[in-house]
This record gives structure tokens, sequence and C-alpha cells, in this order.
């Protein structure tokens, strides 16, 4: 499974494209950070603030995340805002507010990535912790209170690109509100090599919201 990113780190050693110092993939994670541990925890909240001031100035900033672990035994490291984000909202038949999922969209070197966590639940708004453990939902009805999330992501390289299922891990969402979620991740792949914690807090100025159907 280390197909895909070994592919991308060849084709930029070959092109010199993208690569910082010919090719060298320490010195372009070098540059990274992670600041999801206690020791960055000031850094990590200047980042959010001057990330909200910004949204809620112009939306110029939807988000910032940071992670490390491997991914398709390539260690990595990042930081960084991010470019896109989409939420799906849901209204429940007992009228309150739920997530459905959300997806963020962002840049590491050398690669895109899009993180996907899907049937989130948890009320909206709330500052409470919502933990959750990747997994399969037992009952589909349950999917926004059970305490069960999908978790994937999508790496991409120019119109290449590589779907990763998360099959174990955790994800602990810290706050929710109907366009911002805040939370932290340790999610592990079905093959070794893929495994990565990180933290994230996300804006959507615009989340999708649909009514909640519930099986007869």
């Amino acid at each position: 499974m280390r197909g895909f990113m070994a592919a991308v780190f060849v084709a930029c050693a070959l092109s010199n494209a993208g690569c910082t110092s010919g090719f060298e993939t320490e010195s372009a994670f070098a540059e990274e950070g992670y600041l999801c541990d206690a020791e960055s925890a000031a850094e990590w909240q200047a980042a959010v603030d001057a990330c909200r001031a910004a949204y809620e100035d112009d939306q110029s900033c939807l988000g910032v995340i940071s992670f490390r672990g491997t991914l398709q035994e390539v260690e990595v490291v990042m930081d960084a805002q991010l470019e896109a984000t989409n939420f799906q909202n849901v209204i429940r038949t007992n009228l309150t507010l739920s997530r459905v999922s959300v997806a963020l969209t962002g840049f590491a070197p050398y690669f895109g990535f899009e993180l996907t966590l899907d049937s989130i639940g948890g009320p909206i708004p709330s500052n409470a912790a919502w933990p959750l453990d990747v997994g399969a939902t037992v009952d589909g009805d349950m999917r926004y209170d059970d305490d069960a999330v999908h978790a994937a992501m999508r790496l991409s390289a120019g119109t290449d690109s590589s779907d990763l299922n998360f099959v174990s891990g955790t994800v602990d969402v810290e706050a929710q509100a109907r366009d911002e979620i805040a939370g932290r991740f340790s999610l592990v792949g079905f093959r070794e090599g893929n495994a990565i914690d990180g933290c994230f807090h996300a804006f959507d100025p615009d989340p999708t919201t649909r009514l909640e159907t519930v099986s007869p």
C-alpha cells in the first residue's frame, strides 16, 4: 500500500516540482509542526483564534488542522489552514440539530488530502465532549446517538488519488455549532503503515441541512 505515496515522491524527485532542495522529504516536513500536544497548546490556540477572526471578518479562513504519523508507510507531519470544508447537518425528528458528517480539505507537503468523518452525531450547539470510536454503526437509526464514527482520507497529487479507510481509533469532538466543529483524532488504517494522530478546528459558512428520515 505504499504505492501512491511512493509514486508521488518519485514524481516529485524527477520533476523537482514542489520539492525542497531537490527531493528531500525530511526538509519539507521539517518546516511543518505538530500542534496537538500539550507543549504546543498556546500555538494551536493562537492559530484557532486567528482563523476564527478571519472567518468572522470575511470567511478567508475555513479552519486549521495538524497531524502526524504514517500514510502508506511514509512518515508525515503537517499543520495548515484548511482549503475547503463541507458540513452535513440533520434536523432530527425531535426538532434538534445534529451532525451527519464533515469533510476537511487541505494540503501537506507533496500531496493534498480530504479527511472525512461520517455519522458523527451529537447535539448542536454543544461544548460538551462527544467521544467516538471508529467503526461500523450497529443500528442505522442510532447513527446520530451512538459512539461510532466512520473515518476516511483521500490523498491526491495532480490527477492521481488514493483512498484510505480507517478501521480503528478514536475521534473526540470537543465543540460543535451549526457552522463549526473542533476535535482530535487518532486513526488506524486496515493495512500497517497508516496511522495518524491530529486535531482540527473547522468552519463552514454554508453547511447543508436536511431532515432526518427514519426506517419504518
